[in-house]
């Protein structure tokens, strides 16, 4: 068992401010864009892909046609991707932080515990769903079950928060989300 003095709930309290950490990052890079992660300079025009071409009439009024060039000098993409995944994962792990604490809380065994979530709310059951099994084990006279159909909702067709939270998460643990 673990520890049941730690703070009940302070893994998941730790877990949703380094969530915030990671939006905060996200808004850091975009409002505006950092710009160490592109370079934007006007060039003489060649026709380049990333560039918007301008006539820039010096003081003699010939034209000398330039482009605003940019260029990725990181792969802004793949960094926000990253970035989002951080908060996202860190969003949901404070889940599985909150269930292990309300078992923990019981004085039950906390190996393994996640929070529950199935497709179908009809599948949400403790036969079908092993952390709604550890979490009924943990509150042997509690309707658990009934609780997190009804009030919880972590299924398709639920709370889609929540749903959408946990596919995202599995989304990005093998492939970048935008």
């Amino acid at each position: 068992m673990d520890n049941p003095n730690a703070n009940t709930f302070l893994g998941a309290y730790l877990k949703v401010r380094r969530a915030q950490y990671h939006i905060n990052s996200l808004i850091t890079y975009t409002q505006p864009l950092d710009p160490g992660l592109y370079g934007l300079e006007w060039l003489p025009a060649i026709g380049r892909p990333c560039a918007i071409s301008l006539a820039d009439f010096g003081p003699d009024l010939n034209p000398e046609i330039v482009e605003l060039t940019f260029w990725p000098k990181q792969p802004i993409g793949e960094i926000l991707a990253l970035t989002m995944g951080d908060a996202i994962h860190n969003l949901r792990s404070s889940l599985d932080y909150a269930a292990t604490a309300v078992c923990r809380a019981a004085g039950k065994d906390t190996k393994f515990v996640t929070f529950p979530f199935h497709k179908e709310r009809t599948d949400l059951i403790p036969d079908q769903c092993a952390g709604l099994k550890q979490i009924q084990a943990a509150f042997p006279n509690a309707d658990v079950t009934r609780f997190f159909q009804d009030t919880i909702k972590p299924y398709l067709g639920g709370k889609s928060d929540l749903w959408t939270l946990t596919k995202v998460d599995k989304i990005d643990k093998h492939n970048f989300i935008v």
